[in-house]
């Protein structure tokens, strides 16, 4: 009759058109030999005809979803396909219907826009190399203003004004300045051009492309050499006006020395600060990194205030103020303590610079490979091109039920589609792909560590929470660190909005971030919330093996050979990790250049500082060679006094660099400490050299000559 119409049945892809039940290929699994005879008879005369029907209140509930409770709509004959036709325009959702609709060009903009900044990030590696640079400025032009001393004197008494002498002196310091700004011009587009050249190449793992290019133009270049004049002729302007004005004055022989209460009041406003961030990288878990680092920074200043602190306080005892050396070096350097600052300043922010980038190195250690490490104790990574529908541990189809597979273990993973979150992908990500997984085989075996939770979930594994019903179409989900910091731009607690198949937007919270793990690119959510929002995904495209070791070959080579019609690419999961490490790495090895530069720059200064101190004191030396010291007992008392601000210096770099990279040297990590020592003992070979050959410079000769000429 009426209702025994083959029309009833929708028009199921691999079902429908098939000539004989055995023929269905549905896309799961069919068990053929339950189909009999007489079912192939009806197939063959009736084709989908229904065979039964019930009410729609139980069909709804035995067989509705997220793609909708009913396969097909049938309307009456009192309807027109007019009247159908213009009642159903405007109101389908396209986004219910599974369209999604972007504006590609708009995305693209913005992707690149927000994506990773190199000019900034890596004018903020160079932040020691500027202000070490303008430090040795200030040194190099307070030495050589000084040793225009008597010439400007001339010139004033013979009736030149102080705007006169000024405009000479800057002047004459501006043409220097303008060379050595050129020169540095040069130098930076030149220093650009190569390490573009090495992220093309020997660096390409950090960008994943050989197509960079040089963002170089005539205004940059510009922009960056007026900038670097007008600094420099800032600094001249004030260090000049401030030389002249101590010039025109009565010389009296009374020393000026630097106020101890103000230098005290910034040591107490800095030390506060330094216990602020202390306290905060305890309380707050989430920005521990962040305040750690700042802290290191503070106790940085809070050392070398505290070592100026020290010099310019006065000596109670007056005799052995004037008869131990050691209260001669410190009556010195109350007066100029720029003397011992400086070069302390120069050492310890190179070898700040360089211990945070060889403690934050990320390589592949003993600890990476535990179950805790980036790898989760897991020996492979395997991804599929296309899903496979089974189970694939113990499977007897891929021959995974052999006795040589029997410690072999597979977690498998649903994906959907989305743009590479990871490092490797430079440009801001809004649409990440999700990984379906369930997590009780992490929290039994303890895979992974996190970086950061949610508070809320205090005392909670975050691996649980991916297991939470939804609520209000909100779940929550999990992600790499790295990923949450750079890919995506969220932290804990923020939401992402992903459309689901339907076209329903799901609020995915992020409860927890990854330490560095295979991971990485993804945003992983639980696996029963994954198929009630993406049914349609027919299987797993993203897996992670584990089992005996020394079987790791075998396990690689039959994965990639038994699942090669899939696509497969199983590759040890060190490697992946080892992957994400080169860009991290590359970043950092980048910023090991500058701050070796900066480095080169610090016992530059020191040996600087060296010479000008010589220079300064020459009539000290003289008149304490004529009250009975020896030359070798001069030579002595230099030796401990630079031999204290080289101390001074590498003690405070590597204090605060420790501090400021604690949470790192906290996580297990096998850090390069061999490496540290090493560059420490080069600093101080380096060091002890320069204050050999600037103490020989010291004889009797000379030293009585300058009194003599006195």
């Amino acid at each position: 009759g009426l209702t025994g119409d083959s029309l009833l049945m929708p028009e199921f892809p691999g079902i429908a058109g098939s000539k004989s039940c055995t023929d269905w290929d549905a896309g799961v699994e069919i068990k053929m030999d339950l189909i009999r005879k007489k079912d192939e008879d009806y197939w063959n005369k009736f084709r989908g005809t229904p065979k039964a029907f019930i009410n729609y209140a139980k069909g709804n509930e035995l067989w509705a979803n997220n793609f909708g409770p009913v396969t097909s709509i049938r309307f009456g004959p009192e309807f027109s396909e007019n009247d159908i036709v213009s009642g159903l325009t405007g109101i389908v959702d396209p986004y219910k219907a599974g369209f999604i609709i972007q504006d590609l060009p708009g995305e693209s903009i913005d992707a690149a826009e927000k994506g990773v900044d190199f000019s900034t990030l890596f004018l903020s590696l160079g932040f020691f190399i500027i202000v070490s640079a303008l430090v040795l400025i200030v040194l190099l032009i307070s030495s050589y203003f000084d040793s225009k001393k008597n010439q400007l004197k001339t010139l004033f008494s013979i009736g030149f004004s102080n705007r006169k002498i000024e405009k000479l002196l800057l002047i004459e310091t501006g043409l220097v300045e303008a060379s050595g700004t050129i020169i540095g011009t040069v130098a930076g587009v030149l220093f650009n051009l190569l390490l573009i050249t090495a992220l093309n190449t020997v660096w390409r793992g950090a960008v994943q492309t050989s197509s960079l290019r040089a963002g170089f133009d005539a205004g940059s270049a510009l922009l960056g050499f007026l900038a670097t004049i007008a600094v420099i002729f800032f600094i001249l302007n004030i260090k000049a006006t401030s030389f002249l004005k101590k010039l025109n004055q009565p010389e009296t022989g009374e020393a000026r020395k630097p106020s101890v209460k103000k230098n005290l009041t910034f040591l107490l406003t800095v030390l506060a600060l330094t216990l602020l961030f202390a306290v905060l990288t305890i309380l707050y878990d989430n920005y521990k990194t962040a305040f750690s680092f700042l802290t290191g920074l503070f106790l940085f200043s809070l050392l070398v205030i505290s070592l100026r602190q020290y010099f310019i306080t006065d000596i109670k005892s007056r005799k052995k103020h004037f008869t131990n050396p050691a209260g001669i070096s410190k009556s010195y350097y109350s007066i100029h303590p720029s003397q011992v600052i400086s070069p302390v300043l120069f050492l310890a922010a190179g070898l700040f610079a360089v211990i945070i980038t060889g403690v934050n190195r990320m390589d592949i250690t003993g600890n990476m490979l535990k179950p805790s490490g980036g790898t989760g104790g897991f020996l492979l990574w395997g991804e599929t091109s296309i899903p496979v529908p089974d189970k694939i541990e113990g499977s007897k189809e891929f021959g995974f039920d052999a006795d040589e597979f029997r410690d072999m273990k597979i977690i498998q993973a649903r994906r959907t589609s989305g743009n590479d979150a990871s490092c490797l992908n430079l440009n801001h990500i809004t649409s990440p792909p999700l990984l379906g997984i369930d997590p009780s085989e992490f929290i039994r075996k303890g895979s992974f560590s996190f970086a950061v939770s949610m508070k809320d979930f205090k005392g909670i594994n975050p691996w649980e929470t991916l297991n939470y019903q939804p609520d209000d179409f909100t779940i929550y989900g999990i992600a790499d660190q790295t990923v949450m910091q750079y890919g995506l731009k969220v932290k804990t607690g923020d939401t992402l909005k992903i459309r689901s198949e339907s076209g329903q937007v799901i609020n995915v919270i992020i409860s927890g971030g990854l330490k560095s793990s295979v991971f990485q690119g993804y945003v992983i959510i639980g696996n029963e919330n994954f198929n009630r929002f993406f049914p349609s995904v027919a299987g797993s495209q993203v897996f992670l093996a584990d089992g005996r070791e020394d079987l790791l070959p075998m396990y690689q080579e039959s994965l990639n050979e038994r699942l090669a019609d899939f696509g497969a690419d199983f590759m040890p999961a060190s490697e992946r990790l080892a992957a994400f490490f080169v860009v991290t790495n590359t970043y950092l090895s980048v910023f090991t250049i500058l701050g070796s530069l900066g480095m080169i720059l610090g016992v530059a200064g020191l040996g600087f500082v060296l010479i000008r101190n010589f220079h300064q004191r020459k009539r000290d030396f003289g008149l304490m060679m004529a009250a009975g010291f020896t030359a070798d007992r001069i030579r002595k008392m230099l030796s401990r006094e630079h031999l204290t601000i080289l101390t001074a210096g590498i003690f405070t770099g590597l204090i605060s660099a420790v501090v400021a990279t604690l949470p790192s040297i906290n996580s297990d990590k096998d850090l390069p400490w061999l490496t540290i020592a090493l560059m420490i003992l080069l600093v101080v070979i380096t060091g002890l050299t320069a204050i050999m050959a600037s103490v020989k410079k010291i004889s009797s000769d000379s030293l009585i000559s300058q009194i003599r000429r006195e």
